[in-house]
């Protein structure tokens, strides 16, 4: 895996952890992070419904403006500060068979205990199903899942 290189969205992460936020990063971040060769601008983090109001307080605290206030209870909250866009979902699952704490458990975690730093991402082939989840995945879904399942192959050889 790689390392993300974006010192606020580290800084950000360190705070989720030491104040126990549960969240996952996903999207096309996180599938750059398991080495497929593409771009993306900006973060999706699914966090769990039980620490909304820990990642909205952090979030508050490193200068996020959000989409929405806390109390509209929104599943899907975007967060931006100067050019970082972060898009939050707070939802328990994507369908039925999707569950954040399934998810958690299944996560690969990204460390760098230099800086004293880890990353909880979705695994491929959480990305995979997430990917999948809508109903009529875009046309940069369908490369995503091209990329993710290419990498499970190489991984499983």
């Amino acid at each position: 895996m790689q390392r993300p290189q974006t010192p606020i969205f580290k800084r950000l992460i360190k705070k989720f952890n030491a104040r126990g936020v549960r969240y996952l990063l996903i999207g096309r971040q996180a599938i750059v992070l398991h080495g497929a060769p593409l771009t993306s601008f900006d973060y999706d983090l699914w966090v769990s419904p039980q620490s909304r109001s820990e990642a909205f307080s952090v979030l508050d605290a490193e200068g996020f403006e959000p989409s929405s206030s806390e109390r509209d209870k929104k599943p899907i909250v975007t967060f931006v500060r100067d050019i970082t866009k972060i898009d939050v979902f707070i939802v328990s699952g994507f369908g039925r068979h999707l569950s954040f704490e399934e998810c958690e458990g299944r996560a690969d975690v990204l460390r760098d205990e230099r800086e004293r730093f880890f990353l909880r991402v979705a695994s491929i082939d959480d990305l995979i199903r997430l990917k999948e989840f809508r109903g009529r995945p875009r046309p940069k879904d369908l490369e995503d899942i091209e990329y993710l399942k290419k990498l499970r192959r190489e991984r499983n050889r």
